[in-house]
């Protein structure tokens, strides 16, 4: 089920953050998502530290496709079938649909049970979760974990 743009059509540009490391940990603390120094580290290999095709174009942060069996924000999805978003951090309220989805509905409700599910979801090679680890380290400054 698609959601739309709800939240967003209502602010006024100006008022939307601009896309930094600094405001995506606000964004993703604000957001009450659980393990989010994991969120962030995520957030940053998915997206190439920002500079990915699919989160300039899309506002995709994640590599968020169009979900199948839960509710999404996007506005619609690429050719690809890559989630759109209108604005970066509607890409972070998607993500907490995702992961509300996996820790209530799948059951991944522990940090070691999610980070096993990460690896096997979103990993591409070998070593995704030690990517995620070497971010958040690189990041503590920011980082108030």
């Amino acid at each position: 089920t698609i959601l739309g743009g709800e939240g967003v059509d209502h602010l006024v540009k100006e008022e939307l953050p601009t896309l930094s490391k600094q405001n995506l940990w606000c964004e993703i603390k604000e957001s009450g998502l659980k393990f989010p120094e994991f969120v962030f580290a995520q957030a940053l290999l998915e997206s190439g530290h920002f500079t990915s095709r699919l989160t300039k174009l899309n506002n995709n942060l994640f590599g968020m496709r169009i979900p199948t069996k839960r509710e999404t924000v996007a506005i619609g999805a690429s050719k690809s079938g890559y989630a759109i978003y209108e604005h970066w951090t509607q890409s972070v309220n998607d993500y907490m649909l995702f992961q509300n989805y996996v820790i209530n509905v799948r059951g991944y409700n522990t940090k070691e049970k999610y980070i096993g599910y990460l690896n096997r979801l979103y990993s591409e090679s070998d070593g995704y979760v030690k990517k995620l680890n070497n971010i958040i380290k690189n990041n503590k400054s920011i980082l108030d974990i």
